[in-house]
């Protein structure tokens, strides 16, 4: 007898229908770049298909090819309206009958969402936000049917860089089996029941538990959701070993649930040979993996999140005993809906239950579903075996539940079906609000045991009630500690504690004299702006994360410790607005306003610009370009002689290198080229201090300066914020009404338009009309123009139309611009086109305008470092800007891990000169990185788990014995 391990061998998607209809807002499908991988070769599959099943391997439902593909390199970006963007891309394999993706690298930020449809856009899977985010970093996605796969993100503008270095497509993964495939390979054979059929009746407290799942994109097989003994819906995923889940692919688990016929088709029929009717809407994506051993063939993962609960998803018991009686075989065959086989004899056999079947088969695909035995109990998963509707060949599953119940936490059940240590023999499948016979906490005296009404009677208990668990000390009993209920302190349970509205400080403390100073909450937990209680690493890691937590977000949801089910609340003074995340104090703080230091701003309370000595500007201001007043430009006049010259430039050159703190003009430490630019900026009469600026008139000369200057030089002055564009003082072209200002052809826009538009990635000559983008104000079907001198060429956007630049030497000293800048300066211009490569000033050789050295050295773009710095990601090697559209040169990685940078604006977690962790993560006993997170999850990491490939050890004392979790 030939025994061939059974493993899913498909899978297929349906889609959400109703799309949005903003087609006529969306380019033709034409007009989108297509990313297309090779043709599949169907033959050549379907003869490996018989090969690698009969050899004992894995068949595929789809042909993997990697890639990397960010927005940055392919797809096209396009405005939505003044404040969003969106990004498009198609993947398209010509002959493919459906495809998935997985993105290596995804990190949504708060304003994104994702959507993927099929190539007609008839088809859609639900829309991935920032909520999709997971500690793996990577997402997976359900197949759509068809050869085509379209990617669209939409996001705020602002955040349009999060996108750039968050999101990276690595699998483009083309179908050739099962989704809308022919009767025969995507069918599960005649001879199987439905789930729907009468057979499944007394079993549909153990149905929803079961899903069949995708992995690394092309693989897939069956597996269930296990209950434990804390009896809290944590999510863990039993399935086979050889089904391939491993530590490097459980993140690309994608576990689709109540995938079923909805009617029951009659066993032996030719519709229950064929295919059915269920769909792929319900899914969960992402895992890790948590125990898995090749004797007994078992892999134990942790789903990255709970189902939905309107899915109505159960928790299977189990049993580990060393005998079964006859149950049944919840499973996927083909892929296809899910079947109910019920066996005439369960033999232990070693490591295997072998298994012969009176109603129903299983077949390729059925590998890790469960076999429950006769109370409805999961006492092992599908191994192998050779069953067929034509044969009665038998199945063999394996005993995990007894054969490898104790052990590592990483090859083991025990720690994981049964963290509190009861050492329970079995326990009943949970059905979250209630099932068909439902079960709840049953009280011996003090002890507590978790079954049905009829199973209390049975042992004479007393039954608590349908679901009531065991977990809160139904039958009493529990441990009590100290309890605070703001200074105050007593001793009580933590149950009774809750209800008092206090603050439980742990099992045995005592009332000791300070133990009730923290708010009242426990040593390591601080309160919220209400007063609850939570994990200190919560502030740190929530304030200021660009997430306003208002009561939007319960931290225990995202693995902090507080309590269950109880969201948090930063919008108050006491954490600034959430760290400016919230647009006010709404949860009792005082509103907010700018607040003037001299020139510099600041949002802060009516009471804290106060207290400090600022000017208040009332609530609700915010900090504009020039709320208090205009920048002074003075401090480039190095000299002091009331003008910005080239002797101010030839005082710069002589203090070069040096930390003069005249001529280090920026504050940075060091005078170099930033300082020597900020004085160009400034050129000519110093001005400023305060006061605000604008246009001033002598005839038809225009000059901006602030009123005071104005009238002293016998000028006319045209109002604060004024500008000189557009023929101000009227000498001919035409003027702009107040808030507008003209572009490079002399149409009028308003104001905001330059303030979005400049410098936003986009060359503005001509190709764009500011009404199509959500101006309702500007001239319709008029097009702006940015390309030139006075925008500073739409701020670097474009290429051409304005003065040609060069190399200009003063001294030493390299810049680029144009040739009157350079003359300006008293430089000496190299040329058009010429550039600072090579020194051709003689004196090392600096960055070019608009590029700036990072910590090696390496001149980068400017708008690198506004970008990068700060922006939650470490750039300490590990990103190359010209992969990102940037400039620079290409394949050379940026490092901004050093004191200029100010550690890359908190980025990394050491200013190492290339070394350090990303933000969020530390180094462990060994200098790996791994997330903060993990010291004193309850997981003891001592080399058992991997993170980025390495296996990591926090069981020194440098980390507390991972924080107690290593014994």
């Amino acid at each position: 007898m030939t025994i061939t391990p059974i493993l899913l061998a498909a899978l297929c998607t349906t889609a959400l229908a109703g799309l949005d209809q903003e087609a006529a807002n969306r380019l033709p499908k034409d007009a989108i770049p297509v990313v297309t991988v090779q043709s599949l070769d169907y033959s050549a599959l379907f003869d490996a298909d018989l090969s690698r099943e009969k050899s004992g391997q894995a068949p595929q439902f789809a042909v993997p090819t990697t890639k990397s593909i960010t927005p940055a390199t392919d797809g096209i970006w396009e405005r939505v309206d003044m404040n969003t963007q969106r990004w498009t891309l198609r993947v398209s394999c010509d002959n493919a009958i459906s495809m998935n993706l997985g993105f290596g690298r995804y990190n949504m930020p708060s304003s994104g969402s994702m959507t993927i449809t099929d190539g007609s856009g008839d088809y859609r899977i639900r829309s991935f936000t920032a909520d999709d985010n997971k500690s793996h970093g990577q997402l997976w996605t359900p197949v759509v049917p068809g050869s085509e796969a379209f990617i669209e993100i939409v996001v705020n503008s602002d955040q349009k860089g999060h996108i750039v270095k968050g999101i990276e497509l690595t699998s483009i993964n083309s179908g050739y089996r099962w989704v809308g495939d022919a009767a025969g390979r995507g069918s599960s054979e005649s001879c199987n029941i439905d789930v729907a059929c009468p057979e499944g009746n007394s079993w549909w407290d153990e149905i929803p538990s079961v899903g069949v799942y995708t992995l690394n994109g092309y693989l897939t097989c069956t597996g269930v959701m296990m209950n434990n003994t804390s009896q809290n819906q944590s999510p863990l995923f039993l399935t086979a070993n050889h089904c391939g889940v491993t530590n490097g692919s459980d993140s690309s688990i994608v576990v689709y649930w109540n995938y079923q016929n909805s009617y029951c088709r009659t066993p032996g029929s030719g519709d229950s040979g064929g295919n059915g009717d269920g769909n792929f809407s319900q899914f969960t994506s992402g895992s890790s993996m948590r125990a898995t051993r090749s004797y007994s063939d078992f892999t134990l993962t942790q789903l990255s999140s709970n189902p939905n609960a309107a899915w109505g998803i159960t928790y299977a018991g189990w049993s580990r005993a060393s005998s079964a009686s006859l149950g049944a075989g919840i499973h996927h065959p083909e892929a296809a809906e899910k079947r109910i086989s019920f066996p005439d004899t369960v033999q232990a056999s070693g490591e295997y239950w072998d298994v012969n079947w009176g109603e129903g088969r299983t077949a390729p695909g059925s590998s890790g579903s469960p076999l429950f035995d006769g109370n409805h109990r999961v006492v092992g998963q599908l191994c192998c075996g050779s069953s067929y509707c034509p044969n009665d060949l038998n199945d063999y599953y394996g005993r995990s539940l007894y054969q490898s119940w104790d052990g590592s936490n990483s090859s083991s059940l025990s720690n994981w079906l049964d963290p509190s240590g009861t050492g329970a023999q079995a326990i009943d499948t949970l059905v979250p609000g209630g099932g068909g016979d439902p079960s709840g906490a049953c009280c011996v005296g003090t002890s507590c045991t978790y079954g049905t009404a009829a199973d209390c009677s049975a042992i004479g208990g007393t039954y608590q009630g349908d679901n009531v668990s065991c977990i809160s000390y139904p039958c009493g009993g529990a441990p009590e500690g100290a309890c605070c209920q703001g200074e105050f302190c007593s001793i009580m349970t933590q149950a009774l504690c809750g209800t008092e509205g206090g603050s439980y400080q742990g099992d045995n403390t005592a009332c000791d004299a300070s133990i009730c100073d923290n708010g009242g909450c426990e040593v390591g937990y601080s309160p919220d702006c209400v007063g609850t209680c939570f994990e200190d690493s919560v502030y740190t890691d929530w304030v200021g994360d660009t997430y306003c937590d208002d009561g939007a977000y319960i931290p225990a949801d995202y693995g902090y410790g507080g309590p269950a089910g109880v969201a948090i609340y930063l919008n108050c003074d006491e954490f600034q607005c959430d760290g400016g995340d919230c647009p006010d104090c709404g949860g009792g703080g005082d509103p907010t306003g700018a607040c003037c230091f001299g020139v510099d701003c600041f949002v802060l309370t009516a009471v804290e610009c106060s207290t400090n000595g600022g000017e208040w500007a009332g609530a609700n201001t915010t900090c504009g370009a020039d709320t208090c007043g205009s920048p002074s430009t003075c401090d480039a006049d190095v000299t002091g002689d009331g003008t910005v010259d080239v002797g101010d430039v030839l005082a710069m050159i002589s203090a070069w290198g040096t930390n003069d703190a005249n001529a280090d003009v920026n504050g940075d430490g060091v005078v170099d080229v930033s300082d020597l630019l900020v004085v160009i900026d400034a050129w000519g009469p110093c001005e400023g201090g305060g006061d605000p600026t604008g246009a001033c008139c002598f005839d038809t000369e225009c000059a901006v300066m602030t009123s005071a200057n104005c009238t002293a030089a016998g000028g006319s002055y045209n109002g604060d914020n004024s500008s000189c564009t557009a023929d101000a003082c009227g000498g001919g072209g035409g003027e702009c009404e107040a808030g507008w200002t003209a572009d490079c052809q002399g149409s009028c826009f308003p104001d905001y338009v330059y303030e979005s538009w400049v410098g936003d990635g986009y060359c503005d000559d001509g190709a764009y009309i500011p009404a199509d983008y959500g101006c309702d104000e500007c001239p319709a079907g008029v097009a702006i123009w940015l390309n030139c001198d006075t925008f500073n060429n739409d701020g670097g956007d474009c290429d051409g139309g304005s003065d040609p630049t060069g190399a200009c030497c003063v001294g030493t000293s390299c810049t680029t611009g144009t040739e009157a800048d350079c003359s300006a300066a008293g430089g000496a211009y190299q040329g058009d086109n010429s550039t600072c490569d090579g020194d051709p000033c003689g004196g090392g050789g600096e960055c070019e305008v608009g590029y700036s050295p990072d910590c090696m050295g390496t001149c980068f773009e400017d708008s690198v470092y506004t970008d990068w710095i700060a922006d939650g990601y470490c750039d300490s090697g590990v990103y190359i800007p010209a992969d990102y559209g940037y400039g620079g040169p290409a394949g050379v990685a940026i490092y901004l891990n050093c004191d200029q940078f100010q550690c890359d604006g908190g980025d990394c977690t050491d200013c190492g000169g290339g070394g350090g962790c990303p933000a969020g993560e530390i180094e462990d006993c060994n200098g790996n990185c791994c997330p903060e997170t993990w010291v004193g999850d309850g997981y003891c990491d001592d080399g058992t788990y991997q993170w980025n490939g390495n296996p990591i050890y926090l069981n020194c004392d440098q980390f507390g014995n991972d924080g107690g979790d290593c014994g």
